[in-house]
């Protein structure tokens, strides 16, 4: 079973994201939070296999909670979902700790194909 921490400020989408992991067979989604200090202290205590963290239109200064996150827990992957993200904006969040960016706008099979490649899953 696929353990999934959703940190997401957008509830809505974050709700719609709950719903359609939690339709697989194969996932479950542990923990939530809106609150990056809060998301370092629920995968740490949750232990989560994957970390997807929502950051809407992301500025350079919002990937510290990536690095802290990486820093926290160095082996759960962390995927992030954002809006409009440009190549220098995706190799920034590669570059703290980002395993893969997803664009918001997408439907969720390919996180879900992804997560359960890099989990070990497939």
């Amino acid at each position: 079973m696929l353990r999934v921490l959703l940190a997401c400020g957008d509830r809505m989408f974050c709700e719609s994201l709950r719903g359609f992991l939690e339709g697989e067979n194969d996932c479950s989604v542990c923990c939530e939070t809106a609150n990056d200090v809060d998301a370092i202290r629920t995968a740490i205590k949750c232990s989560p296999d994957l970390i997807v963290l929502e950051i809407d239109q992301p500025a350079k200064s919002d990937f510290g909670i990536s690095a802290a996150l990486k820093i926290a827990c160095p082996q759960i992957p962390v995927f992030l979902i954002t809006s409009n993200i440009d190549v220098s904006a995706e190799k920034d969040a590669l570059s703290h700790g980002v395993d893969a960016v997803f664009d918001k706008g997408q439907d969720f099979s390919s996180l879900l194909m992804n997560a359960r490649a890099v989990c070990g899953m497939e």
